[in-house]
């Protein structure tokens, strides 16, 4: 679950200057895209939750208990971030994007590094 909250860091956090975007809105700045109110509420629920599950050991629950709430934890981040994918795919490797030929080489780039993030 750790490299799924750091992925939620990156994601709702980006480093200015990282390459996500910069090549497609010239700044290194996320655009928003249609769904980012629904996938941050996703990600604020899974936050409450976890803080939930931080609760549960600070209590000594029994173990099986908070496996199984860090599981509920783990799936909620991951199906929020293959929304989050998907709709980037979507919203920014449109039609428009590819027929512009100098942005297709920075685009294909873009296209793998985000697709890491699928597993």
């Amino acid at each position: 679950m750790g490299s799924d909250l750091v992925l939620i860091l990156i994601l709702t956090n980006p480093i200015p200057g990282d390459r996500i975007h910069k090549s497609l809105n010239g700044g290194g700045k996320m655009s928003k895209h249609n769904n980012h109110k629904s996938i941050i509420t996703r990600l604020k629920r899974a936050k409450g939750h976890l803080d939930h599950v931080i609760e549960m050991m600070e209590t000594e629950k029994p173990c099986v208990e908070v496996a199984q709430q860090m599981h509920a934890v783990s799936n909620a981040i991951i199906n929020a971030k293959q929304v989050f994918i998907n709709e980037h795919i979507e919203h920014c490797f449109n039609e428009d994007s590819l027929n512009d030929s100098e942005n297709v080489k920075n685009i294909i780039e873009e296209f793998k590094e985000i697709t890491k993030y699928l597993k």
